[in-house]
């Protein structure tokens, strides 16, 4: 298996920030996954880069950024409910007959 530690921490960041449900601020991220600040804001520079975060200057939070919905769209039209691990969001989440989390 390769490990590839820039990969895997900047997913976190994603997720954690798709957990929380709300934007975060760079040292909240940083505490939140036991990362060194200096990790979090390189990652959180490049991420900015490819619009996977945005940064909110008013309060210093980052959040999700349109990267992620292009490619959860994506996701969607390529994929059917069943086809969707535990725990992520199916095709129609408004579909409440579907076995969503």
């Amino acid at each position: 298996m390769t490990n590839v530690p820039a990969l895997r921490n900047g997913l976190a960041i994603l997720r954690t920030l798709a957990e929380k449900q709300r934007p975060m601020s760079a040292a909240a991220l940083a505490n939140e996954l036991g990362l060194p600040r200096s990790t979090t804001d390189h990652l959180l520079a490049e991420m900015r880069t490819a619009k996977a975060i945005e940064h909110h200057k008013t309060d210093q939070k980052w959040a999700l950024g349109p990267l992620l919905a292009l490619l959860g769209e994506a996701y969607r039209r390529t994929h059917t409910p069943t086809d969707a691990p535990a725990g992520v969001v199916p095709a129609d989440p408004c579909n409440t007959r579907s076995s969503a989390p």
